[in-house]
């Protein structure tokens, strides 16, 4: 689900910065985009409640998939997603972004 957020995500971004804004097709956009909230939602749904890491002690593939997918789709599409309304992923990225080995890659 975090990868299909994130692709949405891209394909937004794609639209709205490489294309003209004349040749930007507005219902594939809003279209894409509410996959996009959909995808978040569903994650933060499944997730929410969840302490630590999703399946245990440490970090695996779903939590750096996650944490990325929402880090990542804030920084090109900022706005375009309420914290508020995702506080299980926000805490999740931000719990990820503390470690060493994101700190040693940082977005910007």
């Amino acid at each position: 689900m975090a990868l299909a957020a994130w692709e949405q995500a891209i394909q937004a971004y794609y639209e709205t910065t490489l294309r003209p804004e004349d040749r930007q097709h507005r219902p594939w956009l809003e279209r894409v985009q509410q996959q996009m909230r959909q995808a978040f939602a569903l994650l933060e749904r499944d997730m929410a409640g969840t302490e630590g890491w999703l399946f245990g002690a440490r970090p695996l593939q779903a939590d750096i998939t996650a944490a990325v997918a929402w880090r990542f789709t804030n920084f090109i599409l900022p706005g375009a997603l309420a914290e508020a309304d995702h506080p299980f992923l926000a805490q999740l990225s931000g719990r990820a972004e503390a470690l060493p080995e994101f700190a040693a890659c940082p977005l910007s």
